[in-house]
């Protein structure tokens, strides 16, 4: 199920039977092809995005108001940086 146009309400997300459950949140590093699966607002005003990674699920949040969010050498989401 992949949703596209605006992200999801909590509450919309949760009555389109979408198994969010079923992602976790990485606490490693490592390389991928990612697929985007989904994306829904937060209970934080952040935006949780979904991903299919070579098979493993995976869900990463994004804040906006004050830049905040995941970062590794490569960037953060807000601020990405070219690997290649």
């Amino acid at each position: 199920m992949q949703n596209k146009g605006l992200a999801k309400s909590n509450r919309q997300k949760i009555a389109s039977g979408f198994d969010y459950k079923s992602f976790e949140l990485p606490c490693d590093t490592g390389k991928g092809t990612a697929l985007f699966v989904y994306k829904a607002w937060g209970k934080k005003a952040n935006l949780i995005c979904y991903f299919d990674v070579n098979g493993r699920k995976i869900k990463l949040s994004a804040w906006q108001r004050n830049d905040y969010g995941p970062e590794d050498s490569f960037g953060s989401l807000s601020n990405p940086v070219d690997r290649e």
